[in-house]
């Protein structure tokens, strides 16, 4: 198999995995949105824990096959190829920092909604289903499968991809309309695309996947002061 070949057939195999991870996540959120099914947000977790765990755990179906996959197929290369390890001394502090940031941040919304459930249930969701899965798909699988690439396509496929993956969500898993999604690529794509891509940069520097995991997680567990 030629080199050419080789590359066509990585950008394709990329383009699947992204594709899938859009399908079995948002995708799945909107389709049963436009049934009439209820979804629930991060929000609700208190008040429907069953329900919201069943959402999550739906959701957290395709990136859990694909770590299987990775593993099966690099097994003691899995770590290192996927940048799980946490190289020196310097990313393990790093890494102990922001963990503590988000336990006092958890610490500072349970004391503010009065509900540890909720607080519990939402750092559970932005750290594994949103923060972990996306990064492992998205800084981890993919930058991999495009090893052999020049680094401006390591960096822009996947964070185009990665701007893709919030077209549902930023407009609350409605009807898409051709104005909405004119208007999500005028004013939201680039800015997801440079954060994206600022994610990328973030784990090449410091060599382990867990800075841009927990970075995206405190990010998105903000969210939890405006309950």
């Amino acid at each position: 198999m030629s080199e050419k070949i080789k590359k066509w057939k990585a950008v394709s195999v990329v383009i699947v995995v992204i594709g899938l991870e859009l399908l079995f996540g948002p995708g799945l959120l909107y389709l049963l949105k436009s049934k009439g099914i209820e979804i629930y947000s991060a929000s609700q977790a208190s008040q429907y824990p069953g329900n919201i765990l069943l959402q999550w755990g739906a959701l957290s179906i395709y990136p859990a096959i694909l770590v299987l996959v990775a593993w099966l197929r690099r097994k003691q290369e899995f770590l290192k190829d996927m940048s799980l390890v946490i190289p020196g001394k310097k990313q393990k502090i790093l890494v102990i920092a922001m963990s503590a940031i988000l336990l006092v941040m958890s610490i500072a919304a349970t004391v503010k909604t009065g509900d540890v459930l909720l607080i519990v249930l939402n750092l559970l969701f932005y750290l594994a289903v949103v923060a972990f899965a996306e990064e492992f798909v998205l800084r981890g699988v993919c930058p991999f499968l495009l090893r052999n690439f020049p680094k401006f396509v390591i960096y822009l496929l996947p964070s185009v991809m990665f701007a893709g993956l919030h077209i549902f969500a930023y407009n609350g898993f409605q009807m898409l309309s051709m104005e909405y999604v004119m208007q999500f690529i005028s004013s939201q794509m680039l800015g997801l695309i440079v954060s994206g891509m600022a994610f990328q940069l973030l784990k090449d520097y410091t060599g382990t996947l867990w800075i841009p995991i927990l970075l995206h997680t405190i990010l998105d567990f903000s969210a939890v002061f405006s309950y």
